[in-house]
């Protein structure tokens, strides 16, 4: 590990906050799926947008267990302050919950589209969302290769003296396609941030949140459900693409 200065700001501990926010979010995230899953269940309109919400709902709970082992070592706290155990195992539980993230991200906007394509399936609607659907998995797989094969061996990612890794900028710009997301080991923004507006995973989340609007728009139901209704999908996004990071 390489010598750090000490923090102007000390020996802060984020990690609580970051984990609070993430427990929260998932547990309201679980208890809604649940109750969808039961009424579409009981009323035997049970779907795929269905099960791939179920999948990702899985997967996050799956993603909270590995946080809090993250968080347990040392997460939300300056690598100043950790042993060199610490960060290596932070770093070790950082980089499992990678790949669910790029996972979870993907399926539950895969959900969405398919929730939209069961409300209405005619016009060009169809090609639009099977396309975003075809994008986000092109954007995540490649991230999920690249972080599986960066290091040779596996565990050089949170050993550097274990082995070899390829050069963090191809790693960086993979991520930034799909997420606009952060480097976990050196803690920096990656580069490019002035062009994150072109990040896909922006523009999948924006075409996610104003599609049920043109959906909705000529459908005669109050106008108070169709707001309703729109920003309750709006949620779910704020919550995989803000408290999973």
């Amino acid at each position: 590990m390489q010598k750090l200065e000490a923090p102007v700001e000390g020996d802060v501990n984020r990690g609580t906050q970051f984990l609070v926010i993430a427990v929260v979010f998932g547990a309201l995230s679980t208890i809604t799926t649940a109750i969808r899953v039961i009424v579409r269940t009981i009323r035997r309109q049970f779907g795929y947008d269905d099960f791939a919400i179920s999948l990702a709902t899985g997967l996050i709970l799956i993603e909270l267990v590995f946080c809090g082992l993250e968080y347990h070592e040392g997460a939300g706290r300056h690598a100043y302050y950790l042993s060199e155990r610490q960060q290596q195992r932070s770093l070790m539980w950082n980089y499992v919950t990678q790949y669910l993230i790029f996972l979870i991200i993907c399926i539950t906007k895969i959900s969405i589209c398919l929730f939209i394509l069961r409300i209405k399936n005619t016009g060009w609607l169809p090609w639009c969302l099977y396309i975003l659907m075809g994008g986000l998995v092109l954007t995540s797989l490649p991230c999920i290769i690249i972080l599986s094969a960066q290091c040779q061996p596996l565990w050089a990612f949170w050993a550097p003296e274990a082995g070899t890794c390829w050069s963090r900028d191809v790693y960086n710009d993979a991520i930034w396609a799909q997420v606009g997301a952060r480097d976990p080991r050196t803690n920096t923004s990656i580069e490019k941030t002035d062009e994150a507006w072109l990040a896909y995973s922006i523009f999948s989340d924006l075409v996610c949140t104003l599609l049920p609007v043109v959906v909705l728009w000529n459908v005669k139901v109050p106008g108070h459900l169709k707001i309703a209704v729109c920003g309750l999908m709006s949620v779910g996004l704020l919550y995989v693409n803000g408290s999973t990071f």
